[in-house]
């Protein structure tokens, strides 16, 4: 059975529609529209109010918007029976084995198969073979030859015919026919030392080679080795990712019950990257810590349920599904932005950030835009429009601003934090931002001196770590706490102590564990840092600073986190005080210590 891939998409009001983004092998796109809008005037299908090909050179998409009153599921169970975006695929194993047609099972088929490659490769093992032992034959000869070079020479001199001196040759020096032919066809060139040497090497080479095709004969293990490195080059050689979906059912499920490719897709951790070309795609996670893997600008970690949208510096976004991207070995063989948005490429991007759908039905999950002038909005995730080839205004960017970042929020609990170029921070409640439409620009978040843009924005909690970077390479972190909560549109408080001509280079909230925080400098220049490097420091001090490249700048600082939410990696004070109640008490741990250490002792003795 074979199926259109299908999206449920969520236009509010109530409202529902189906987005069929592929369709099944050799189904056509046009029959395919035609049908549902037959089926919809003969009132078969019911509860669809618009139908309409949206596919352009981005890709196929089918809108089928649905009324109010009527359940998706069972518009697309009815799509699915009565139209060609449910097809069967008949397969028939028919196949001649020692000249008899047989229909076997997968399981036979793949064994004749195998059994076919295992002779292919000892009749050509049998005639590489054959070829080598006759083209040592005629250099062993050879070889003889040239050991009796002026017994040889003056043999060929007093025969009378070709004949009488093969016949001479083969009878003195014991050679068969063949290399008594070998050595009257010589010519004399390889009468000299260097060809001697030659003829020796490949003879040695030809020995060698005839061992290896006598061992693989001999042994059915190494015709089997053989015969998996062979496949694993072929594999290499014309091998291409699969273009569609297999799904394994468990114990208990039925077909039926899956019917959106959302429901198909196991929620897989993946990096999302886009390169400075355009090119995006996603990869696996630990692809990170490979060594020699190109970390581009714009990555992000996210998993195949969610959507991905990046933003640019004129506050335009993209949407994509991230299970819709390539999977790649790199994010350079990634496909084109451009063939699946709009994107302009002279509009740079400034940010990327997912959501998932979990986070768009929450009446409280936010996206917080801020701009380098200070501006700061908060739009409810539920706004935000599905992926689309079409882009959309996440946040108005007035003249001479550009967007900086894009913060996702779960909740309103965390705290909003800003950092200017010039060291200075704030920190108010998210509550102080009231939900603006996409359109909106935004209000006031920070009080800047001329000249100084915003570097940094955060989401943290009391008990966070804020970690600073410098254009000069000075990199550390700061206790939350030490910031004073103050009303939005203040001019903070002092971060940073900073050299002359330093500037805040960008801020992130510090996670620990096996997160991985990310330098940019130079243009689209990465260098990783452990967590562990990164040291505390008291507010209002000099960062410690960091092994300096010369010549080049620090640009910005980004992390991706190892956990799938971004919790802190660090207990609470319950945790700590829950702990310190089950170890002993200060004499307690130091009797203990002393028992310890004269055991220690005694066992010495």
């Amino acid at each position: 059975m074979v199926r259109g891939r299908v999206h449920l998409e969520d236009i509010g009001r109530g409202r529902s529609r189906l987005i069929i983004t592929e369709i099944p092998f050799q189904v056509n796109k046009s029959q395919l529209i035609e049908r549902i809008a037959t089926l919809v005037r003969d009132g078969v299908l019911e509860g669809i109010s618009d139908l309409r090909d949206e596919s352009d050179r981005q890709g196929m998409r089918i809108v089928i918007e649905l009324t109010k009153t009527d359940d998706p599921e069972a518009v697309l169970r009815k799509l699915y029976k009565h139209t060609p975006l449910q097809t069967t695929f008949g397969i028939i194993l028919l196949a001649l084995v020692n000249g008899e047609p047989r229909i076997l099972t997968l399981k036979q088929a793949l064994k004749v198969y195998i059994d076919h490659q295992l002779e292919v490769i000892r009749r050509c093992a049998l005639f590489e073979l054959n070829k080598a032992e006759k083209r040592a034959n005629i250099l062993r000869g050879l070889m003889i030859a040239l050991k009796n070079l002026d017994a040889v020479i003056d043999l060929i001199r007093k025969a009378d015919s070709e004949k009488e001196a093969r016949s001479d040759l083969m009878k003195k020096f014991k050679l068969d026919q063949e290399q008594a032919q070998a050595i009257l066809d010589m010519p004399l060139k390889r009468l000299t030392h260097l060809e001697q040497d030659k003829i020796l090497k490949e003879l040695s080479a030809l020995e060698e080679r005839i061992s290896e095709l006598k061992a693989l004969l001999g042994s059915p293990e190494k015709m089997r080795s053989h015969l998996i490195e062979d496949q694993l080059v072929q594999k290499t050689k014309y091998s291409d990712p699969r273009r569609t979906q297999i799904v394994l059912l468990g114990e208990g499920i039925s077909s039926k019950e899956m019917l959106t490719a959302s429901s198909l897709v196991e929620a897989d951790d993946v990096l999302v990257g886009i390169t400075a070309e355009g090119k995006i795609g996603r990869c696996a996670p630990e692809k990170i810590n490979e060594k020699g893997f190109e970390i581009h600008k714009w990555i992000i970690k996210s998993n195949t349920q969610q959507t991905v949208y990046f933003a640019t510096e004129t506050g335009k976004s993209y949407g994509i599904y991230v299970e819709t991207l390539p999977r790649v070995e790199t994010f350079a063989a990634g496909i084109d932005a451009k063939l699946i948005s709009d994107w302009d490429q002279r509009d740079a991007i400034r940010a990327i950030f997912s959501i998932s759908s979990e986070d768009k039905k929450s009446e409280e999950a936010s996206v917080i835009t801020c701009t380098k002038k200070g501006l700061v909005k908060k739009t409810l995730a539920s706004e935000l429009p599905f992926a689309s080839a079409q882009s959309f205004v996440l946040c108005k960017i007035n003249p001479g601003d550009q967007l900086m970042t894009v913060l996702v929020s779960k909740n309103n609990e965390e705290d909003v934090m800003l950092v200017s170029e010039d060291g200075m921070a704030i920190r108010f409640d998210q509550k102080d931002l009231r939900p603006m439409g996409l359109i909106a620009a935004g209000v006031n978040g920070m009080k800047l001196k001329e000249g100084v843009n915003l570097a940094g924005a955060i989401l943290a909690g009391e008990k966070d770590f804020c970690c600073f970077v410098t254009s000069d390479w000075g990199l550390g972190k700061i206790a939350v706490s030490e910031f004073p909560k103050q009303a939005r549109y203040g001019q903070g408080v002092k971060a940073l102590r900073l050299n002359l001509a330093e500037k805040v280079a960008g801020a992130i909230r510090f996670e620990g564990g096996k997160s991985v925080i990310l330098l940019r400098y130079g243009k689209h220049k990465t260098r990783q840092v452990r967590p562990a490097m990164v040291k505390p420091i008291k507010r209002t001090k000099m960062l410690e600073y960091f092994i300096k490249l010369i010549n080049q700048v620090v640009s910005d600082i980004e992390v991706i986190s190892s956990v799938e939410d971004r919790k802190k990696t660090k207990p609470d004070e319950g945790e700590r005080e829950e702990k310190r109640q089950k170890e002993p008490a200060g004499s307690d741990r130091k009797a203990k210590f002393l028992s310890k250490k004269s055991a220690k002792h005694s066992r010495k003795q």
